[in-house]
């Protein structure tokens, strides 16, 4: 049985994960023209930069990716949020 605030948590996730699915299918060349524009500013500026390994992908990286990642995170967090229930019961 599922109680009241497992319920809420459940559909707090399944909508993270539809912002990752929807942030996936709107990402454009333009949104990711300037995330590189920010990572080579980020890897210009920054000296202790811990994600300079992220900025580097990203820069090296085509559009499409972005919207394969995102779409691909947003479904294993809902195929999570639903599964997750019942495998762990």
């Amino acid at each position: 049985m599922t109680t009241g605030i497992e319920l809420i948590f459940q559909i707090l996730v399944i909508a993270i994960g539809g912002f990752f699915v929807y942030y996936g299918i709107t990402y454009t060349p333009g949104k990711h023209e300037q995330a590189t524009k920010q990572a080579k500013l980020d890897l210009r500026t920054k000296e202790d930069f811990g994600y300079k390994w992220l900025a580097e992908f990203v820069v090296k990286a085509p559009w499409w990716w972005g919207r394969v990642f995102f779409i691909s995170v947003g479904g294993v967090i809902i195929f999570l949020a639903l599964m997750g229930k019942h495998t762990f019961q």
